[in-house]
């Protein structure tokens, strides 16, 4: 489906002013720091900007260099320890670029450390644990730069003054975990370099999958006995690159999700070089080579300042993202063929981050999103042949979090609908482990066959739509290739194992298929797995915007509607009450447990209530299968029967949808069937169950669905 709506519910927060200004009818387009910019200062140094010199580039091509002396140059405040910003004016367009403001403290003599503690972000790391469904995760170093351990001092002068202390000498040791002798000599520099001077400890290739405890405390100036002073840490060695900043989530770009050329013909770059360049340029910083994990070590609230200008509309900040691109995006190729976050329970946090452009603005032609916060994915140059189960991404003890999307008015869901779905996979195994994603669009889009995305463990709470977004479309056979066989076909397959997957706008997963009718599409049709031990649900009215905003609120009216005779003839329902709070009033709704829809993708030029209504006539069918534990609840592939072709894995639902392909049809969990006809039947048994959290199949033309706890009886 080539339109669907990826949004979060975000709050525009307008942070900086970056206004093109005309010269006659030239305009400042961009600029560039040359030199003359430090990227750090220390406490109280007075700035000077003399030597600054920049690289300014107009509308019609021209460019020229500009000195300090013509520049307007604000924001620096040596004054306050910590992050700071340049804001760089010329002729009214201004660039901000971030900047450190170091201590400097007193003389050895004249302060003394009272007491130390571990920094605030480990503090932090304990705290959030409780948030995620495994807590017994070491904390992960990477090897590929210095993990720096600074404490967090209470210092004061000797008139009694307490001041800051961010830099000081520290005496630190690394033991093997569980081994009470610290390293030393050769042994130590087998497995890590420690520099006292920046309170970091830089691991070696060979410390990776190895855990140790690493000690620090401040050298000298204490008060009391060492170990009062000494905190410690235990930690696993990953090969990956660790960060602190939200701006470093850039190092993970290496492909284009966007062709720039397309929204700005005089753009010659492409993601990986725009990227490059801002972090260079406006972040005083190189691109690190050969990314293979990143590893958290705080908490990230992404803001625009954050991103490439290139990403905004008329690239000023304050206009809201392109249409298809992809914030971070990040593709595995032969040699490189893994990637891994390790969140180390922190979050990314996005909710001061726009959405996308409204229809018929920039390059957009539809009045949702196609834009995502993470793309994974593998080099297009690995062309169709290649075993894409050598690719994988993980994203583990980590939490993304937006703003709320989850809201039935639909004014505001319009705001959604152009927001940023959380992360979108292709062509590789996909694995969410241990996290937490809440409060986007989508949760997770698995775009294509030939993939498989492993959910263990996790969280995904409040989408304003859905939580996993399967897109079944074989890319890799060409349209005249013949089909695989059936038994070699890469189905697009989802694993829920440990994980809670639930309140959500509209169904708990959405999958499609694309053209089944085609060659290569013939036996396309996803495969989803769910553990006993999982949860999937989505409490739906089926009047939330998610249905109003694609015309489907009709067709949940309908589904509902199929309740009456189930609840008349065998007194099971698959609805059930539930009191809300609508505007501050207490309401009474029907909801149903609305789990999946298995849905087929006839004309992707249609739009998605056009689209529906075609498959709702059956016009051809969709392969599918949704199993949970060693039970199939649904399933929708072709096989053959006695000789003969049968449209659904049931002969007895086939032998129905032949007399009237209208028909509604119901599959129960022992296999027998029902549908609705002037009233309901039954070819064997009845719907009814016994156990809690049991599921109900329900075929509607070319569609399939799954809803949860259908047999609550009706007075008990």
């Amino acid at each position: 489906m080539k339109k669907r709506a990826f949004a979060v519910i975000t709050a525009l927060l307008i942070l900086i002013s970056v206004l093109a200004s005309c010269n006659g009818d030239r305009a400042v387009q961009r600029m560039t720091v040359l030199e003359g910019l430090k990227t750090e200062y220390s406490k109280d140094e007075v700035p000077d900007f003399s030597a600054l010199k920049v690289l300014v580039e107009y509308n019609d091509g021209s460019s020229e260099e500009v000195t300090g002396d013509k520049l307007s140059v604000t924001g620096l405040n040596t004054g306050v320890i910590g992050e700071s910003v340049v804001n760089i004016s010329y002729n009214g367009y201004t660039i901000s670029v971030s900047v450190t403001v170091g201590g400097t403290h007193a003389p050895t003599e004249s302060y003394f450390v009272t007491s130390a503690s571990l920094p605030d972000r480990l503090a932090l790391w304990e705290s959030n644990k409780t948030d995620f469904i495994n807590k017994d995760h070491l904390y992960s170093v990477g090897d590929d730069n210095g993990f720096i351990f600074t404490l967090k001092l209470d210092a004061f002068t000797a008139l009694g003054d307490k001041i800051s202390v961010t830099k000081y000498t520290s005496a630190s040791t690394v033991s093997l975990l569980g081994e009470e002798t610290p390293l030393s000599g050769e042994e130590l520099a087998r497995y890590v370099t420690i520099d006292e001077e920046k309170n970091s400890f830089d691991f070696t290739e060979e410390a990776i999958g190895k855990s140790f405890t690493i000690s620090t405390r401040p050298k000298d100036k204490l008060t009391g006995d060492e170990e009062d002073f000494t905190k410690s840490i235990d930690i696993t060695v990953v090969n990956g690159y660790n960060i602190y900043k939200a701006y470093e989530l850039n190092y993970l770009t290496n492909a284009i999700s966007l062709a720039f050329v397309d929204v700005d013909p005089s753009e010659t770059r492409g993601q990986p070089e725009i990227v490059r360049d801002f972090l260079k340029n406006e972040k005083g910083v190189d691109m690190p080579e050969g990314i293979s994990s990143l590893v958290l070590h705080d908490n990230m609230t992404l803001e625009v300042t954050d991103l490439p200008v290139e990403y905004f509309y008329q690239k000023n900040r304050q206009n809201d993202f392109y249409e298809y691109i992809s914030l971070f995006c990040h593709e595995n190729s032969e040699g490189s063929e893994s990637l891994t976050i390790h969140g180390n329970y922190f979050a990314i946090y996005t909710h001061k981050l726009p959405g996308v452009v409204a229809q018929g603005v920039g390059n957009q032609d539809n009045a949702v999103s196609n834009a995502n916060l993470f793309y994974f994915g593998v080099n297009a140059e690995m062309g169709r042949d290649y075993d894409f189960d050598r690719y994988s991404t993980t994203i583990k003890n980590l939490m993304l979090a937006g703003a709320d999307p989850k809201s039935d008015n639909e004014t505001t869901s319009k705001d959604s609908m152009l927001g940023l779905a959380a992360v979108m996979s292709r062509y590789q195994v996909m694995n969410v482990e241990n996290a937490n994603i809440t409060s986007f669009f989508i949760s997770i889009i698995a775009d294509y066959d030939y993939q498989i995305v492993n959910i263990t463990e996790s969280n995904l709470h409040s989408a304003w739509q859905n939580h996993i977004n399967l897109r079944s479309e074989n890319f890799h056979q060409s349209p005249d290739d013949e089909p695989l066989p059936k038994d070699e076909y890469p189905r697009l397959t989802l694993n829920i194992s440990k994980s809670v997957l639930t309140q959500c706008g509209g169904p708990a997963i959405i999958a499609c298929t694309t053209l089944p009718t085609e060659n290569r599409h013939k036996h396309s049709g996803v495969v989803v797995n769910v553990s006993e031990d999982s949860t999937v649900e989505s409490w739906v009215t089926g009047e939330e915007a998610w249905f109003k905003a694609f015309g489907l609120a009709s067709i949940a009216t309908k589904i509902k509607e199929f309740d009456k005779p189930l609840t008349k003839d065998l007194g099971s329902s698959f609805i059930k009450e539930e009191i809300r709070m609508v505007d501050g009033k207490q309401q009474t709704f029907r909801v149903v447990n609305f789990v999946m829809v298995n849905i087929m993708v006839l004309d992707i030029s249609q739009d998605v209530n056009t689209l529906l209504n075609e498959v709702l006539l059956g016009a051809s069918d969709v392969d599918g299968i949704f199993n949970v534990g060693d039970r199939t609840v649904l399933d929708m592939d072709d096989y053959i029967v006695d000789g003969k072709h049968q449209s659904y894995g049931n002969t007895a639902v086939n032998d129905i949808k032949n007399k009237n392909k209208a028909t509604g049809v119901f599959e129960t969990p022992d296999g027998s069937v029902a549908y609705l006809s002037n009233g309901l039947k039954t070819t064997k048994g009845d719907i009814t169950a016994s156990d809690e959290n049991d599921y109900l199949a329900f075929y509607y033309g070319g569609m399939g669905f799954v809803f949860g706890d259908y047999h609550k009886l009706i007075g008990r």
